[in-house]
C-alpha cells in the first residue's frame, strides 16, 4: 500500500487511473483479437488459456508444463507464451514439422530473435547467404580451419590458467571459451594481419553480449506478455534510437574499407581469383562474402558500395560462430567435469588418437575419437538450456499429418527436448534420461529424429562440424593438460531457466588441476 500510495501521489490518483485503464483496455484488446483469429480454427489444435497464466506457468516449472498440457491436448497445441500465440509440437511430429516443405526456418527464427533487426538484411536473402557461405567457406577447408584454431586454444589456455602448481578456479567457463573461440574466428574471417588487430577482437568477443541481449529483449517484461509487438519495438528501438550496435559496427567499417580497398588493388594488378593472401590461402570468409555476392573487385566503387552488407552479414556470423559455439562447448566442459568417472576412457583415447596422428589433433585425428563423440552426443541429448531454437512459420494452410491444421503464418515451434527423452527412441532404457556416455555409435554432428541438438533434415545447423571440431579441441587439451572437476559437485551443472530463444549456457565453475608433466599429454 506504502508503495502504490507512493506512486500515487508521484503520478496523481487520476494519470495512475488512466494508465490503469489503458493497461485493461490493452490487455482485452489482445484478448479480443486472438479469439477473432482462432473462432474458425478447428477445436483439435487447443488453445491454452490464460496469455498471462501460461507463461509465468511455464517460467515455474517448464518441463513439468509441458508435459501436463501435451498429455492433455495432443502432440500439437496452441499457447501464448513470452508474448507470442505459438503452435507447440510435441513428439512423434516434431521430425515432420522440422522437415516439412511449408515450414520456413529462416522466418521463425527471424520471429523468435529478430535477425532482420540485428543486422537489418531481409531475413530470407540473409539466412541463406549465411548458411552457404559458412559451407563453402569453412567446412569443405576444415583441415585448414583447424590448423588455424588449435593454437589459439593452447595459447588461451596457458594465458588465462597456466602450469600452475595447484589448482586453478574458472568462475565463469563460458568467458573463458568465448575469448578462445571469438579470437579464432576473428583470424579465420578476416585473415591473419586484422584478425589480431584488438578492435577486431574487441567486436568478435563483445558484440555478441548486444546481440544476446537484443535477441531476448523485454522478454520478461509483463508489457511483452500481453502487449502484441512490443518485443519487436524495443529491439528496434535499442537499435535504430539507442544505437547499441553502433560502436561494433563502426569498427568494422573502419577497419573493413581499408581492407577491401587493398583486395581491390591487389586483383587489378594480379587479376586472378587464386591471389595467395598473406602469403596462404586463409579461411576468408569476409573474402568469400565478397566473391559471392558478385562484387567486381577490379572496380573499386562497386566494392566499397557493398561494406554495409558485408558488415552485416558479418555480424551475423560473428553471433552465429561465437555465441552460439561457445555456449555449446562450456556445457561440454561442464558436462566433463560432472562425470569424472568418464576420465579415463576419454584419456585413453586421446592417447591412441595422438599416437597415431604425430602427437597432433588434426581434422582427421578428431574424427576419429568415437568415445568423445558418444559423450558429447549424450551431453547435447539431456541438456534443458533451451527447449526451441527449431522454430518454423507456416507458409501455407497445412493440415500436419493429416488431422492437425496449422493456418499460414503461425509460429511452429518443436519441442526438441521431447524428442530427446521419447521412449520409442532408446529401446531398453529405464530411464530414458539417466546418462549413459557410451551410448552412440554416430558422429556427434550427425542428426536424426532421436538427435536434434544441430536441427534436422535441410535446415540442420551449417555450422555442426565446426562446433564439434572446436569442442573436441577444447575438451581434449583441457583433459590432456588438467583433471577437471566442478567446483561444487553436490550441485552438478546448474541448468539455465529454458527459454524460447537461443541457447543459454551454463554457470557452474569448474576447478583445473594441472597434472604432473609425466601424465600430460603434450598437446601442439
Amino acid at each position: 500500500m506504502n508503495s502504490l500510495q507512493a506512486l500515487s501521489d508521484r503520478w496523481g490518483t487520476n494519470n495512475l487511473a488512466a494508465a490503469g485503464a489503458l493497461a485493461t483496455a490493452l490487455y482485452a484488446w489482445r484478448l479480443y483479437s486472438i479469439r477473432q483469429a482462432n473462432k474458425d480454427l478447428p477445436p483439435h489444435v487447443p488453445y491454452t488459456n490464460p496469455i498471462l497464466g501460461s507463461t509465468l506457468d511455464y517460467m515455474h516449472a517448464p518441463h513439468e508444463w509441458l508435459a501436463k498440457n501435451f498429455d492433455k491436448y495432443g502432440p500439437v497445441m496452441r499457447a501464448s507464451l513470452f508474448g507470442r500465440e505459438q503452435y507447440l509440437i510435441d513428439t512423434p511430429l516434431i521430425p515432420d514439422a522440422m522437415k516439412h516443405k511449408n515450414f520456413n526456418s529462416e522466418q521463425g527464427a527471424n520471429a523468435i530473435q529478430f535477425l532482420d533487426v540485428l543486422v537489418g538484411l531481409a531475413v530470407d536473402y540473409h539466412m541463406e547467404d549465411g548458411q552457404h557461405l559458412v559451407l563453402k567457406a569453412l567446412n569443405n577447408r576444415m583441415e585448414i580451419f583447424v590448423e588455424r584454431i588449435r593454437p589459439y586454444i593452447s595459447l588461451m589456455l596457458d594465458e588465462k590458467v597456466g602450469r600452475k602448481s595447484g589448482p586453478v578456479t574458472v568462475e565463469d567457463p563460458f568467458k573463458l571459451i568465448r575469448s578462445m573461440i571469438a579470437q579464432a574466428m576473428c583470424d579465420n574471417f578476416v585473415g591473419k594481419s586484422l584478425g589480431r588487430d584488438p578492435e577486431m577482437i574487441h567486436v568478435f568477443t563483445h558484440v555478441t553480449d548486444v546481440v544476446a541481449a537484443l535477441a531476448t529483449a523485454g522478454a520478461s517484461s509483463m508489457v511483452a506478455l500481453i502487449v502484441p509487438g512490443f518485443r519487436r519495438w524495443y529491439a528496434n528501438y535499442m537499435v535504430n534510437n539507442r544505437k547499441i550496435l553502433k560502436p561494433y559496427t563502426d569498427i568494422l567499417i573502419r577497419k573493413l574499407t581499408p581492407e577491401i580497398e587493398a583486395r581491390v588493388a591487389l586483383r587489378q594488378s594480379c587479376g586472378t581469383n587464386e591471389l595467395e593472401w598473406e602469403g596462404s590461402k586463409p579461411v576468408d570468409v569476409l573474402q568469400t562474402i565478397l566473391d559471392d555476392r558478385n562484387i567486381d573487385l577490379t572496380n573499386r566503387e562497386a566494392a566499397l558500395a557493398r561494406i554495409g552488407e558485408v558488415n552485416n552479414l558479418l555480424l551475423f556470423l560473428i553471433f552465429a560462430s561465437v555465441h552460439l559455439t561457445s555456449v555449446h562447448i562450456t556445457w561440454m566442459i561442464n558436462s566433463i567435469a560432472l562425470h569424472t568417472e568418464c576420465h579415463e576412457e576419454l584419456l585413453k583415447e586421446l592417447k591412441l588418437v595422438l599416437a597415431s596422428h604425430g602427437g597432433v589433433l588434426s581434422d582427421e585425428a578428431l574424427r576419429n575419437m568415437p568415445k568423445l563423440d558418444s559423450f558429447m552426443r549424450e551431453t547435447f541429448r539431456t541438456r534443458f538450456d533451451c527447449i526451441g531454437g527449431s522454430q518454423r512459420i507456416v507458409q501455407e494452410d497445412t493440415l500436419l499429418e493429416g488431422k492437425y491444421l496449422l493456418p499460414k503464418g503461425a509460429l511452429l515451434n518443436p519441442i526438441t527436448f521431447r524428442a530427446h527423452q521419447n521412449p520409442g527412441h532408446w529401446p531398453g532404457r529405464e530411464d530414458v534420461m539417466e546418462f549413459q556416455p557410451w551410448s552412440h555409435e554416430e558422429p556427434s554432428s550427425r542428426t536424426s529424429p532421436a538427435y536434434l541438438q544441430f536441427g534436422l533434415g535441410r535446415h540442420a545447423c551449417p555450422g555442426r562440424f565446426l562446433a564439434v571440431n572446436e569442442a573436441k579441441l577444447i575438451v581434449s587439451y583441457l583433459l590432456g593438460r588438467y583433471d577437471v572437476k566442478l567446483k561444487e559437485p553436490e550441485k552438478g551443472v546448474v541448468t539455465p531457466m529454458p527459454a524460447f530463444t537461443f541457447s543459454i549456457a551454463p554457470t557452474s565453475a569448474i576447478v583445473l588441476t594441472p597434472r604432473d608433466e609425466k601424465d600430460a599429454l603434450v598437446l601442439l
